[in-house]
């Protein structure tokens, strides 16, 4: 069976950092500015001063300071699943 073709609306949004930048913030005003209802982060990389993690089975942020390094990143940008 021949794969599936991506759909007509389907298209991709880069989005470029400068240093210091928030990137959640930044992944939010792109998606809110794009006027989409639905997305998925497929991939980023760089570097990041400091990350805040939740961890699975946790409600309190962990704050880890850097310089760290983004290997992997990918979920959806919806506030009703990220906060």
């Amino acid at each position: 069976m021949p794969a599936a073709e991506p759909a007509a609306a389907t298209r991709p949004l880069a989005l470029r950092l400068r240093p210091r930048d928030d990137l959640r913030a930044a992944i939010e005003r792109a998606f809110d500015a794009a006027s989409e209802r639905a997305g998925i982060l497929a991939a980023a990389l760089g570097s990041l001063a400091c990350a805040r993690l939740r961890p699975a089975g946790r409600d309190a942020a962990l704050e880890v300071t850097g310089p760290l390094e983004i290997v992997a990143l990918s979920g959806p940008p919806c506030r009703a699943i990220c906060v």
